[in-house]
């Protein structure tokens, strides 16, 4: 749980996966912290340009998990209130 705690303020702090220290480095790989990286800042709503996520992918590929991310919380939305989005 610390670790995560770590990864966490690290993400907070701009950190790029090298800044890591080696013992954090040994338990994430680099695809899963640029993963984490960019679903951290879709959370966060930063913008593409300038952000960690920068770094972790490119602008299309952000914007379209942004997209996809934000659909899959509309459609989360309308299930709770008991929509059906077919009809």
């Amino acid at each position: 749980m610390a670790t995560e705690e770590w990864i966490h303020r690290a993400m907070l702090q701009n950190k790029t996966y090298d800044d890591l220290p080696a013992r954090v480095r040994s338990l994430i790989s680099v695809a899963d912290w640029k993963a984490r990286c960019t679903l951290f800042c879709i959370d966060m709503g930063n913008q593409w340009a300038g952000s960690l996520a920068s770094g972790a992918c490119g602008e299309q590929e952000y914007y379209e998990d942004l997209l996809r991310q934000g659909l899959r919380t509309m459609h989360d939305a309308m299930l709770t209130r008991g929509h059906n989005m077919a009809s």
